[in-house]
């Protein structure tokens, strides 16, 4: 059966947390990559498990099309393009900053994004990434290691704000004066239909200082 469960391995094998294989059956613990694209893209991707739950959720796609229903009236977007940005920060040598991953959607609705976030390993160490930390979405994963941050979401009827995709954690591991961007590689983004949205990327750093960082105190 295709069930939320192959809706969540769609999902790890996007972040490298499953392997897959053409072999069949496929190993244990491995995604079969043949029957993985069930949106007709020829990609294994975050969309695919989209319009899995989506069925799973009584919404008619491409997978599981009902042919009596009318045709659902969307408002026209002013524009396809969504804004993924990463902020500005400061830290010490050793402390940690955590670095948000916001998304601009311009009227557009959210389905699915697969994003990593590419950094200089020789100035931050990720430690840990917290997908989705408004709860928008309705599955999520996030990897963070020493080849970067891999980041995957998926909502079934699309969010239509502006969310936070991610926040993550890095510990400043070089000398001050010392920085890294905190760049964006956008690989999967899609509207609940599946279509696909275009990538307008602002790239934030994180640099490393020797002075005190100084945060306001709030009296009540």
């Amino acid at each position: 059966s295709v069930d939320a469960v192959d809706a969540l391995f769609i999902l790890q094998f996007s972040v490298g947390d499953r392997a897959a294989s053409q072999q069949c059956p496929p190993p244990p613990d491995t995604l079969y990559i043949d029957h993985c694209d069930v949106s007709g893209d020829s990609l294994c991707d975050a969309v695919d498990a989209l319009f899995i739950m989506q069925c799973e959720v009584g919404i008619p796609n491409a997978l599981c099309p009902v042919l009596s229903a009318a045709p659902i009236a969307r408002p026209f977007a002013q524009s396809q393009t969504v804004v993924l940005k990463t902020d500005e920060r400061l830290t010490r040598p050793g402390d940690t900053a955590t670095v948000s991953l916001d998304a601009q959607l311009s009227g557009n609705d959210l389905g699915a994004a697969t994003v990593k976030l590419i950094y200089d390993p020789t100035v931050l160490r990720a430690l840990s990434c917290t997908a989705d930390p408004g709860g928008h979405f309705d599955m999520k994963l996030c990897r963070a290691d020493a080849d970067g941050v891999q980041l995957s979401l998926l909502s079934t009827s699309g969010v239509a704000n502006d969310p936070t995709l991610a926040e993550v954690v890095f510990e400043a591991i070089a000398a001050a004066g010392a920085s890294s961007p905190v760049s964006i590689d956008a690989q999967t983004l899609a509207d609940p239909s599946g279509q696909p949205l275009e990538a307008e990327t602002r790239v934030g750093h994180v640099v490393v200082i020797d002075e005190p960082i100084y945060l306001p105190v709030v009296y009540r």
